[in-house]
């Protein structure tokens, strides 16, 4: 099962100085920053992707791609 996740929020907001804090509580072991994010079936395996818009391609009820502040309170709150 491929469980990265899709992070992305503005430049300056926090993304890159929390991504090992946000790595470790999503369980994913790598961290890809900037970029375009690939499609979910060409994304690395247990991967976390941070970038500063939405992917185009992510749905409304894909629970891999959290917007920034989400993240950090789903990662606070644990």
């Amino acid at each position: 099962m491929n469980k990265s996740v899709v992070i992305y929020g503005p430049q300056g907001c926090g993304k890159t100085t929390n991504s090992v804090a946000l790595a470790k509580f999503f369980g994913v072991n790598r961290i890809v920053d900037g970029g375009l994010v690939p499609a979910p079936a060409k994304c690395g395996m247990d991967t976390l992707y941070l970038t500063n818009q939405r992917p185009e391609w992510a749905e409304d009820h894909d629970r891999r791609v959290i917007a920034f502040a989400d993240a950090m309170r789903m990662a606070t709150l644990a």
